[in-house]
């Protein structure tokens, strides 16, 4: 949340995924059509928990 409450108080633009778009209520989502893609993946720590590492095998 901090870098959507620094988006506010800064008035910065902000570049998201579609999934984020009401995240914040004080943020407006404009759609773009650009030839643009942002690869994006998980993150976890080095040595997971067993919990984490039955996701990340399994899938989404």
């Amino acid at each position: 949340m901090s870098v959507f409450n620094r988006c506010i108080e800064t008035g910065n633009v902000l570049l998201i995924l579609e999934c984020w778009q009401d995240v914040h209520p004080a943020l407006v989502s404009i759609p773009v059509k650009w030839e643009y893609s942002s690869p994006y993946g998980l993150l976890y720590a080095l040595n997971p928990p067993d919990d984490v590492m039955q996701f990340e095998n399994n899938g989404a």
